[in-house]
């Protein structure tokens, strides 16, 4: 088993709070109005009807090695895009999908993903409608961001 970091990145706990201020208004895409509210059971997040529509990102500055990207909650329906991306690049470093189906009582969903370059890493949470433009409902208890050694 490889040993993680405990100690989750404060900027990436962050990310719930920027969401909120950053919920509804118009999208560069066209799509409807994604919706983000606070509850006492965590955020949540009704997305857009783009098929791979971002709804939550935030940018890190991380140093290289491998990390992992873990958002604890349930998507209630439809699904979620799970990813991170070199900003200097514009590519992926890693990216996991998950469907409401796939796990009823709700759960972690993680990527993992290796920084090969210090710099900005852009991580993404993002609606996954793989048949047809459709929202996705979810609700995050927790996102974290753990430096694997």
């Amino acid at each position: 088993p490889v040993a993680l970091d405990e100690t989750p990145r404060p900027e990436v706990l962050e990310l719930l709070a920027d969401a909120v201020a950053q919920r509804g208004g118009p999208r560069e895409d066209g799509a409807d109005e994604r919706q983000v509210a606070r509850s006492p059971a965590g955020l949540a997040v009704r997305t857009g009807k783009s098929l791979y529509g971002y709804e939550l990102t935030s940018q890190v500055n991380l140093g290289p090695g491998p990390y992992l990207l873990r958002v604890s909650g349930k998507i209630k329906h439809g699904g979620m895009t799970l990813g991170a991306a070199d900003v200097r690049t514009d590519k992926w470093l890693g990216q996991a999908y998950y469907w409401s189906g796939q796990n009823e009582s709700g759960g972690a969903k993680a990527v993992l993903f290796r920084v090969k370059r210090a710099g900005l890493v852009e991580l993404v949470l993002a609606n996954w409608s793989a048949l047809e433009p459709a929202s996705s409902s979810w609700l995050l208890t927790r996102i974290e961001l753990f430096q694997r050694f």
